[in-house]
C-alpha cells in the first residue's frame, strides 16, 4: 500500500461520523499542531444519542475556546468533575446498547487518565477508534512538507432530517425519536461494533453516488 497522509488542524473529541470518513482513507494521519486554535473549530466536542434528546458534550479547556494559542498548547481544565459527567454521561446513553460491554472497560480508561493537553487526549481516542475500526493508520508527530496539506472540509453537527438514500443503522432510541446522521463515532461503534467499517464504506458510496465526494 502506498503511503499516503491525511493532514489536518481539526482534532476532535471522539469525532463526528464525517469526520471519520476522512480519516479511513489515508494510511497516515498528521495532525498540524503548530497551526493557531481559530473560533470555528470545535476540537473539544462530540454529540451523543441520548434517552431524552440529542446530548452535546465539551471537554472543559483552560481559558476557554477563544483563547490565542497554538492547538499544541491548548490544556485541560484542572477539574476532574467533567470526567465522572461525562463518563456518566456516555454510560446513561449505550448502556443498552449491543456493544457497550464489548467497549466500556477500554473507554473508561479515557476518563481514568491524566491528559494535560487536549492534543494528547484527542490523538490517543482517535488512535483507538481506527483500531476498533480495524484500520492500519498511523498517526504521525512530525511532518517535513505543509504544502502537501490536503485542504477537506467536514460536518460535526448532528443531522435529524437525513436525505433519501442516505444509509441508516440501528440506534438505541431512533424508534423513539428517529435516526440521527454524524454523531460520534461512538454512537456508531456502540451500536454496530465490528460492523461500523461497512457502514461507513456505505457513507462513502452513498456520498459519491450523490455527488458529494469530498
Amino acid at each position: 500500500m502506498n503511503r499516503n497522509i491525511f493532514y489536518s488542524i481539526d482534532y476532535q473529541y471522539f469525532g463526528s461520523i464525517d469526520y471519520i470518513l476522512n480519516l479511513i482513507n489515508y494510511t497516515n494521519i498528521c495532525f498540524l499542531s503548530n497551526e493557531q486554535q481559530q473560533k470555528t473549530m470545535h476540537l473539544n466536542r462530540t454529540w451523543l444519542y441520548g434517552p431524552n434528546n440529542l446530548v452535546g458534550l465539551s471537554i472543559p479547556l483552560k481559558g476557554g475556546r477563544n483563547a490565542k494559542q497554538l492547538i499544541r498548547d491548548i490544556q485541560v481544565a484542572d477539574d476532574p468533575a467533567w470526567k465522572r459527567i461525562h463518563w456518566r454521561t456516555l454510560h446513561d446513553c449505550y448502556r443498552k446498547s449491543p456493544w457497550f460491554d464489548e467497549y466500556a472497560a477500554e473507554l473508561r480508561t479515557f476518563y481514568e487518565a491524566d491528559h494535560k493537553f487536549l492534543a494528547d487526549w484527542c490523538r490517543s481516542s482517535c488512535e483507538w477508534v481506527l483500531e476498533k475500526l480495524g484500520k492500519n493508520t498511523d498517526i504521525l508527530t512530525e511532518y517535513s512538507d505543509a504544502a502537501e496539506i490536503i485542504q477537506v472540509s467536514y460536518e460535526q453537527n448532528p443531522v435529524s432530517q437525513v436525505p433519501q438514500g442516505y444509509p441508516l443503522y440501528q440506534q438505541v432510541f431512533s424508534e423513539r425519536r428517529g435516526f440521527a446522521a454524524n454523531l460520534s463515532i461512538l454512537d456508531l461503534l456502540m451500536n454496530e461494533g465490528p460492523l461500523s467499517f461497512s457502514y461507513l464504506d456505505s457513507c462513502t458510496t452513498y456520498k459519491k453516488s450523490a455527488g458529494n465526494s469530498r
